[in-house]
């Protein structure tokens, strides 16, 4: 895939990511490609994208100010997506593309349609035809193929229908017969299923759907004699699962059992400080065994693999499985610290110093977060007396190891909050920030070290909108890139590649600005590389 058609899939990316469908181009003109043009009732540009939006041929549209081609505000729709222009004049618009998201939108339509025929099958409003299905398929299927206006007016139609039945005005009703004992048997079913969900009971398949319409058309086709083997095998099932629940003396040993688990895993949270709070945490043998004999056995048996899940976090210390890459960082910053104290002649022995990037790793992924980090401590206080003792290269030494310790745990949050940010600034290594902190000004130091600051500070605040600007700076530095390498010698504020710079500039801007500004890089590319 070349740049060019990269950076493409990456706008497309990102408009899927932006907060509304369509954004208007404000002082923007799209010329040429109408299919039709009308003046508008009111100087309001969403008269135009609506009436794009009602039109299947329209892909574009372009607003005209009042008093600029007449007196009244104008609407162009257009069949194709022509080249924006800069005119102020204008505001434009870019029909949004149904099909990107259009399977979510019909997985959606098809639940709701499903819903609405089973409330029109309970209330037996006795509607039919193709908008009234049991079938999740079928509804999605034509969502699928049908244009925006047609789905919305299919599903106003039910809503208005079911409105009416509700209200007695619609509908017809009896029935009788068969439909009565299906309508029952439905309901029965939908009730006991949502008892064993309730219950934890973990039943799957036909037999335990919640959906009243697929239990009554099932009926309607089936023998008595298999309606009644089905209710059948429902009450065994529900009666084996309830026993399991509420069974007297079962239960007591089971909460016996995991009231002393609880105990013990609370006794060891506590020995490690794992810092664990709330009910889970808290209170004695009773506490729990107590809670225990009024819950479910789902509940409880959530509520035990929550306790030892997270005190085996606590226990290894990592939470997301990075042990291996913060045990790559604490091997790093031990070696620094070793060659630290062979700088300065200390004579420290022992596996604490032993100069081996294997051997300090290997020992972290043994050993707890807690105790990683306690043995970095223990060795920062050695040093700390070692320099005192020898001098230890005097102050600017000293404030340059709290530099550069201070910068590899900017670094780590960096990491950890996914700003994105690279570079020297960013490494998580304690020797590069030592070494540049020994020929730096003390001025640039507080500099750099506030930027860092800075920068994480403005991530942490808005960690989503932060998470699409990420994308938004890669995708310019990729422009960028690709004008540099066309030979376009396009230049400005928009045309640089320092990933903060944009991060920075995209973390104060709207959607629409981000939109704008990509879009306006894209338009110039695609003029440079024709």
């Amino acid at each position: 895939m070349s740049i060019l058609s990269r950076i493409f899939v990456l706008f497309g990316l990102l408009c899927l990511g932006a907060v509304t469908a369509q954004a208007q181009e404000w002082n923007t003109d799209r010329p040429g490609r109408d299919i039709r043009d009308l003046d508008l009732s009111a100087p309001d540009f969403n008269l135009c994208r609506q009436a794009c939006d009602s039109n299947s041929s329209c892909k574009a549209w372009t607003y005209v100010n009042p008093d600029v081609q007449g007196p009244k505000a104008r609407c162009y729709l257009k069949s194709a997506v022509p080249d924006p222009v800069a005119n102020n004049c204008c505001v434009s618009g870019v029909k949004a593309n149904d099909t990107s998201d259009r399977e979510d939108i019909c997985r959606d339509y098809s639940v709701r349609a499903v819903q609405q025929n089973d409330e029109n099958l309970r209330l037996r409003c006795n509607f039919t035809g193709a908008g009234w299905q049991s079938n999740r398929d079928q509804h999605f299927n034509w969502c699928m193929t049908a244009s925006r206006a047609d789905r919305e007016r299919e599903d106003r139609n039910r809503v208005t229908k079911l409105a009416e039945c509700r209200s007695g005005g619609g509908g017809g009703g009896g029935g009788g017969g068969r439909e009565d004992e299906c309508r029952d048997y439905a309901e029965e079913a939908v009730t006991t299923a949502r008892e064993a969900r309730d219950l934890g009971c973990g039943f799957s398949g036909p037999r335990w759907s919640q959906r009243y319409g697929e239990h009554y058309s099932w009926c309607l086709s089936a023998t008595r004699e298999q309606v009644r083997a089905e209710r059948t095998g429902r009450t065994a099932d529900m009666r084996s699962c309830r026993g399991g629940n509420d069974g007297g003396g079962d239960r007591a040993e089971t909460c016996r059992d995991y009231a002393e688990e609880a105990v013990s895993q609370i006794a060891d949270a506590r020995r490690r400080n794992c810092g664990f709070s709330g009910a889970r945490w808290q209170g004695g043998y009773n506490v729990h065994y107590n809670w225990c004999m009024s819950a479910r056995r789902g509940e409880r048996e959530a509520e035990s693999r929550a306790r030892t899940d997270e005190l085996r976090r606590c226990r290894s210390g990592d939470s997301e499985g990075d042990r291996a890459e913060a045990c790559g960082d604490y091997s790093r910053q031990s070696m620094a610290q070793i060659r630290e104290a062979r700088r300065l002649g200390c004579g420290f022995t022992g596996a604490r110093w032993q100069p081996s990037t294997t051997a300090h790793y290997e020992w972290c992924m043994t050993v707890r977060r807690a105790d990683r980090e306690a043995e970095l401590r223990a060795r920062e206080r050695s040093l700390d007396r070692c320099r005192a003792d020898a001098g230890g290269g005097g102050e600017e030494d000293a404030g340059c190891v709290d530099f550069a310790n201070r910068a590899v745990r900017q670094s780590q949050r960096n990491r950890a909050l996914r700003c994105g940010f690279e570079g020297q600034r960013w490494r998580p290594d304690f020797d590069t920030h030592y070494s540049w902190c020994q020929s730096a000004p003390q001025r640039a130091r507080v500099r750099e070290d506030a930027r860092r600051d800075e920068l994480l500070n403005l991530c942490a605040a808005k960690p989503d909108k932060a998470q699409e600007c990420r994308r938004y700076a890669n995708l310019s530095i990729e422009q960028q890139r690709t004008n540099l390498s066309q030979g376009c010698g396009f230049s400005g504020p928009r045309w640089h590649t320092s990933y903060e710079d944009h991060f920075v500039w995209c973390m104060d801007a709207s959607g629409g600005k981000r939109l704008a500004e990509i879009a306006a890089r894209v338009g110039a590319l695609l003029a440079c590389t024709r």
